[in-house]
């Protein structure tokens, strides 16, 4: 692959990853609009703070190579990490409150537990699944920072964005999700309520293949997918 190729593929998955994320937070800010501000040309009619969640993943991206260099895997150090990319947004401590979830349906658990309940997770994702079911391990991370919800607030993206770790750590890509906030939503509840990681691991798996062909596209003479 040469540096061009690189490079182009860095920026599409910044942004997949910003404008789903956005996307699957309740954003009407468009894909046009968040590669505008990538580009950091002047965008009418975005918030302050969309712009600034845009620049936020771009360091969650910054602290994946900065993991991905050092080999690490996720665990607790390495979450509060990617964490850190929204310091300057919200509260990236661990909570000291018990937040009630509406668009979930359920209270997380005690915060006194979130270290051991991270440990616990991460230690099982690690043993439960072999490199080649990583679609799996991706999906159980993410459900399971979603019930520990271990910030006060967006643990959800933050569930997400360990979630996109763990793909890339495996040598997968940065995905698109491709569902609707409803649906992330309804899934997400539903997979903590019945402990089924199956539906998204589903959409993990279609988006890395959509994903990879995407890549594809980039290797041709004139590539149609470009940002």
């Amino acid at each position: 692959m040469d540096r061009g190729e690189l490079e182009q593929r860095e920026l599409i998955d910044l942004l997949d990853y910003a404008w789903s994320d956005l996307k699957l937070d309740g954003s009407a800010l468009t894909r046009e609009g968040v590669a505008s501000i990538i580009h950091g040309d002047l965008v009418r009619n975005v918030s302050i703070a969309e712009s600034s969640e845009v620049r936020c993943h771009e360091k969650a991206m910054s602290a994946f190579r900065d993991l991905l260099y050092m080999q690490v895997d996720i665990d607790r150090a390495s979450l509060q990490q990617i964490a850190g990319a929204w310091d300057d947004f919200f509260d990236v401590s661990f909570r000291r409150v018990s937040p009630v979830l509406p668009h979930f349906g359920f209270t997380p658990p005690y915060h006194g537990d979130i270290p051991k309940l991270l440990d616990d997770l991460f230690r099982y994702a690690s043993r439960a699944y072999e490199a080649e079911d990583v679609v799996a391990k991706a999906a159980r991370v993410h459900n399971g920072l979603v019930y520990i919800y271990p910030f006060a607030e967006h643990s959800e993206m933050i569930a997400r964005a360990a979630m996109q770790y763990v793909l890339l750590r495996a040598g997968k890509p940065i995905v698109d999700l491709g569902l609707t906030e409803q649906g992330y939503n309804t899934m997400t509840a539903d997979a903590i309520r019945g402990g089924d990681d199956g539906p998204l691991a589903g959409a993990i798996d279609l988006a890395v293949r959509k994903k990879e062909i995407a890549y594809g596209e980039l290797s041709r003479p004139d590539p149609a997918y470009r940002l």
